[in-house]
């Protein structure tokens, strides 16, 4: 179990920087403040990998942070304060976003967006799981959705894809008005990470 005194040090710097990797080489990440250096390969391997998994854990529940495949298509910790300016990147739906999506992540935009959120493992038979993975990966790194997983009932893990709409509204985040250039902006100087919109554009 990892020392209070770390999830503590972890949460000053999501505070500080506004966003911070799970896991990363050379960028700031939880696993390399946990580890006191950068972590290469799989964190679970590293001698500390209990407590890395104990501050994940436990930032997983905290409800000042979000967990979104945003920095380098890795899963990156975004602090509340930048709830707004990530909300209106994510539904403005630019270019960057929506050209070249393949025919089944648009379909399952479509869904996600009708229902508010879906399950992929309730989707019934008939459906190429690792088809829908790949079509909700794709969603996921382009902020079309917002992903996470979930325990079922029978203690598996699912993935759950919810629309920015219902989690705005979930999560009472406001942000009408707001340039989503200049919320771009506000993540570019946070980072030397390629960002969603940085990775896609032609």
């Amino acid at each position: 179990m990892a020392a209070p005194s770390v999830g503590k040090k972890v949460l000053r710097e999501i505070g500080k920087r506004g966003i911070l990797l799970v896991t990363d080489p050379v960028l700031p990440s939880v696993t390399g403040i946990v580890a006191g250096e950068p972590v290469s390969g799989s964190w679970w391997s590293h001698p500390r990998a209990h407590e890395m998994y104990a501050v994940l854990t436990s930032l997983e529940e905290d409800h000042g942070v979000l967990l979104v495949k945003f920095v380098s298509k890795k899963e990156t910790f975004v602090h509340s304060a930048l709830w707004p300016q990530l909300f209106a990147i994510a539904a403005a739906k630019e270019d960057w976003q929506t050209a070249g999506l393949s025919a089944r992540a648009r379909a399952l935009l479509e869904k996600v967006e009708t229902y508010g959120a879906i399950r992929l493992d309730e989707l019934g038979r008939g459906f190429d799981r690792k088809a829908l993975g790949r079509a909700a990966r794709e969603l996921e790194e382009r902020l079309l959705v917002h992903g996470d997983q979930v325990h079922t009932e029978k203690g598996a893990h699912a993935k759950l894809l919810s629309s920015w709409t219902a989690c705005a509204k979930k999560l009472n985040v406001r942000f009408e008005g707001i340039d989503p250039a200049r919320a771009r902006a506000a993540f570019e100087e946070r980072t030397t990470g390629r960002l969603p919109w940085q990775r896609t554009r032609p």
